[in-house]
């Protein structure tokens, strides 16, 4: 898809027009709510969280090449709004961005994600792992069915592989040095590589949005984060599994938009 083709599909669709001048009016109050939760977590200064997001968010050789993977895999047209969010926490690359500021500063040895389909968020803090020169990832992920074909829109990325692919099939190839997929459900595979490992330093949550698992998850990782460890969630606002855990392991939550975070003490 071209400029113009772009162009003439906004002008038939007006309210997508409305949704992105939405998004361009609100992103500096959620960028600065954004900074202020990262500092409030990590202990840095505001200043130095808006300094690593904007790192990554003018980084255009890597965030180049996961558009170029979406644009070949998926009917998306790259935007500078694919940088901002709703208020209901939808976004492309927003939350995306955090995760490489908290990699960044936090410098973590071991993080552990559920989820990863199709992996933009796992490119972003492999990226992070890269520019530290330290860390590993290790990714549990049940791989959607595959497309058989069809050609898929950005949503439906996390609903479907595109043909040919599997997991993690956004992040590019020169980071996957440090990256461990394991593939199945989290209800299996989670237990055993959280016994593996030992302790680790950042869980996120990225699967099963449900009340259950999420819940399950959560206490299921908390034991093996280390004292000063993060807990992150995505996709808070459906239910209030996230408010129960922290509020029954009385830890401070250092939320935004969407997303749930928070250290252990």
């Amino acid at each position: 898809m071209n400029w113009i083709e772009a162009a003439s599909v906004a002008l038939r669709r007006p309210r997508t027009i409305g949704y992105r001048a939405r998004l361009i009016l609100h992103y500096p109050r959620f960028r600065r709510i954004r900074n202020e939760s990262l500092a409030m977590l990590t202990g840095a200064s505001i200043a130095e969280a808006d300094r690593m997001c904007r790192e990554v968010e003018s980084d255009r050789e890597f965030t180049g090449e996961v558009r170029r993977r979406y644009r070949e895999h998926l009917r998306y047209f790259p935007l500078p709004t694919d940088f901002m969010v709703a208020a209901d926490g939808n976004t492309m690359f927003f939350s995306c961005v955090a995760l490489y500021a908290l990699t960044r500063i936090m410098r973590p040895e071991k993080i552990v994600e559920t989820g990863g389909t199709p992996g933009k968020s796992s490119a972003f803090i492999l990226r992070a792992i890269e520019r530290n020169r330290a860390g590993h990832l290790w990714t549990v992920d049940l791989a959607p069915p595959p497309a058989d074909g069809r050609e898929l829109n950005p949503a439906e990325g996390h609903s479907f592989t595109p043909h040919g692919l599997t997991s993690g099939w956004a992040i590019p190839d020169a980071l996957l040095e440090r990256h461990t997929v394991v593939l199945g459900d989290a209800r299996e595979k989670l237990p055993p590589l959280l016994e593996s490992l030992g302790s680790i330093d950042v869980f996120i949550h990225d699967s099963d949005h449900s009340y259950q698992h999420m819940r399950w998850e959560f206490e299921a990782a908390f034991p093996y984060v280390r004292p000063g460890g993060v807990i992150w969630s995505d996709d808070i606002l459906g239910h209030s599994a996230w408010p129960d855990f922290c509020r029954a392991h009385g830890l401070e939550q250092c939320d935004f938009t969407s997303q749930g975070a928070a250290r252990k003490r």
